[in-house]
């Protein structure tokens, strides 16, 4: 019987450990970084920077009007995917979870993920046809210049910051 008893005891705080420590499925899903693509919202407003690209102007109405377009379609499908997350927490909050019912929920939100990615694809590749090859490269060189709004930088990291400390020394 005690034996039963610690079996049991045991059972119930790696139960009670593993819920505290899981993720909580109330939090919304939220689009990966990788998944935003470039804000062309910032670079089609930047008049100068088009110019100095040396794109036409053909090339930036056409750019433009994809943007608006894409944009709405966008919206679209970022409602669809948070939309599918939401039942997928309203499912598993029941009492008793229909495991069936979760699995075709959690199958839809992967759909509406996928629909989402492929769309931000394909604005994409539809900017890089506009441009074509060389209107591409200039266009990125132009955005990836030091000291443009948004540039990423990444952290040099510790034995960088130790070697300027070295230097002052």
């Amino acid at each position: 019987m005690r034996k039963n008893t610690l079996t049991w005891s045991a059972l119930l705080v790696g139960a009670v450990t593993g819920l505290a420590t899981a993720e909580p499925m109330d939090r919304p899903w939220r689009p990966d970084p990788e998944e935003r693509g470039p804000r062309w919202e910032r670079i089609l407003e930047d008049d100068e920077a088009l110019r100095a690209a040396g794109l036409t102007d053909a090339q930036v109405a056409a750019i433009r009007e994809r943007a608006a377009e894409s944009e709405k379609t966008l919206i679209r499908l970022r409602s669809e995917v948070q939309l599918a997350e939401a039942e997928i927490r309203r499912l598993m909050r029941t009492e008793r979870p229909d495991r069936d019912a979760i699995m075709k929920a959690v199958e839809a939100a992967g759909a509406a993920r996928t629909a989402l990615r492929k769309a931000m694809v394909e604005e994409q590749l539809a900017v890089r046809e506009i441009l074509g090859p060389e209107g591409f490269r200039k266009l990125r060189k132009q955005f990836a210049k030091p000291g443009r709004e948004g540039e990423h930088r990444p952290h040099p990291g510790p034995r960088a910051e130790r070697k300027r400390d070295d230097i002052g020394d």
